[in-house]
Order: structure tokens, then sequence, then C-alpha cells
């Protein structure tokens, strides 16, 4: 039975769901077809300037004890990214240190078997997730039947380098140039599986971009909306206690009472909104927002008409 190689979707999912430093590791198996063995002891200096696509890789002392001659290793943009950004996350770095240290001590070889754990745990993650989605699935059967393991990445980079190893097996060379072309032609459309998976998906993603954008939008209407909301009570209640009513009944006072519970409410129910609106993530929904300007408006025109009327005969009077 023919062994199943991992697929280029789970892979990505793999990769996105472990730190840099193991991203770039398993970014640098998989391009590379090295074993993770050999991949702990390289150096920094072990790898070209990372301005040349594809970057080789150095011939190192493991390497250097096979009787047979190898061909230069190379790896593409992918690997090449994620190398980068984990090298920036480390400090007084220098050509000698080594490419992958451990967390505790930059001078020591990263674990290997720390390695595949992550790997590992990325891959049960992934696998709860399907389960909990589809149970009962033919393709969470099929899943659970497939034992990948970080070696996985090494068996997926030789079944995508057939037509590279062919050509070389045929056609020996001492030029590493030509061995950077032959990659470049044969192997990197195989291997460079993120980029191609980008534009897979980019009308989706341009589309929840939009919306996302849309949500910021409103959210931030939405702020706008309760601070000049908050100016205009301001104003009304200003209003509201500075006219006179009738000393007896206090009916005024009474009305910019009711006037502020109502403000209150309405006020609180706007914030929950809004704050489950921010929340909402996975799902780009904004919840109806209560603009209560209007309606407040004419309950300040009502409430203020008999104090428009007495300053009207006022005006008259003088």
């Amino acid at each position: 039975m023919k062994k199943a190689i991992i697929q280029k979707d789970l892979i990505i999912r793999i990769t996105h769901q472990v730190p840099i430093r193991e991203k770039a590791f398993f970014t640098l198996m998989r391009q590379s077809g090295l074993t993770p063995q050999t991949v702990k002891k390289l150096r920094i200096k072990s790898l070209e300037p990372s301005t040349i696509i594809p970057r080789r890789i150095s011939t190192i002392p493991e390497l250097k004890q096979r009787r047979t001659k190898q061909p230069p290793h190379f790896i593409d943009e992918e690997a090449n990214i994620y190398i980068k950004q984990h090298l920036a996350a480390r400090k007084n770095l220098k050509p000698e240190n080594l490419l992958f240290a451990s967390k505790n001590n930059p001078k020591k070889e990263i674990s290997t078997k720390n390695v595949s754990r992550a790997f590992r745990e990325a891959l049960d993650e992934i696998q709860n997730e399907k389960n909990l989605h589809e149970p009962r699935s033919i393709n969470a059967k099929k899943f659970r039947k497939r034992k990948f393991s970080l070696f996985s990445l090494i068996e997926f980079y030789r079944e995508n380098t057939k037509h590279y190893k062919s050509e070389l097996d045929n056609n020996p060379n001492e030029d590493v140039e030509y061995y950077r072309k032959l990659f470049k032609e044969k192997a990197m459309p195989f291997l460079e599986i993120e980029s191609s998976m980008t534009i897979t998906i980019s009308p989706t993603r341009k589309l929840y971009q939009n919306e996302i954008h849309w949500r910021d939008r409103k959210i931030g209407e939405m702020k706008q909306t309760i601070t000049r909301d908050s100016d205009y009570i301001s104003s009304i209640l200003t209003l509201l206690y500075n006219n006179k009513g009738d000393p007896e009944t206090g009916e005024n006072e009474e009305i910019g009472d009711r006037f502020i519970e109502l403000w209150k409410e309405v006020r609180k129910l706007q914030l929950k909104n809004l704050e489950v609106a921010w929340k909402s993530e996975g799902e780009i929904k904004v919840l109806p927002f209560l603009d209560i300007v209007e309606e407040l408006t004419k309950t300040l025109k009502r409430i203020k008409r008999p104090y428009d009327e007495l300053e009207r005969q006022t005006t008259i009077g003088k």
C-alpha cells in the first residue's frame, strides 16, 4: 500500500499554528529535504545571503562524510521569509551562531524532539477541530488513519522533486549555478505552496477584508454618534434645569429626572450593542445601533413647548 503524502493545505495549517522558529524549521525541511538532525546543526553562515533566491545551503560536515558527491541544497522564498523573521527575533547574532538554537541557550542546538512535538501538537489540534465539525465524515476517518510526522515534510519534498532529481541523475554537473537554475525550474513550482494557496483564496480574503473594513467604519460611526448624543443630552439637561417650572408641582424637575433615566437606559443598550459588535470577529455582523436623536428631539420639543410659549409671551410683553 502506497504511503500517504501529506497534503499542501495541511502543511500550511500546521505551519501557521506554530511559533516562528518552528515555522522556519518546518519550511526549511520541506524545501531542502534535509533531515531534522542535519538542520539543527546548520549555522547562520551555512546559508547564502537572503537576497539570492533560490538560497543555497552550504555543504556541512555531515554531508562531506558521504562517499558520493551530493548536489547542493536550496530553499525558496517561503523558507527565506520565515528564516529572516526568526533571526530578526534574536539578538547579537554572528555568522557562526546556530541557525536554530535552544530558547534558553543560544549556544545549544535546538531539540529535534521539541520540534517534532510542536509538529504533532499542531496536527492534533487540527484533527480535533476536524472531528468537531465532521465527526462522522469519510474524510475525518481517512485523516485519522494517516500517521503524519515531522518526516512527512521530507517525504513531501521527495514526492515533489522527482523531476528535479531525475534531471540531476541524467545530467550531472559541477556548476552550482546549473543546480540553482534547475532547482528553480524543476523543484520550486512544486515546493512553493503558500504563495499558490494565497492566490487561490485571495477573492475570499479580499471579501473578508472588505467586510472587516465595513465593520470598523460602522463602529467608528457609532462612537461618533455616542459622543454627539452625549453632548446633545448635556445641552438638553442644562436647558431643563435652568428653566423655572412650577415650584409647587416640581414639574420640570420630574421631567428632567425621567429624561435622565431614559437616556441612561438607551445609552447602556447602545454601548452593549457596540461591545458585542466589536467582539464578533468570526461573523461579520454589526447589531442595529439605536440612533435616538430623532426621538429625543421630539421629546425635547414636547418638554420645551410650555417654556417656549412663556418666553414668547414675555418677549411680546416687553
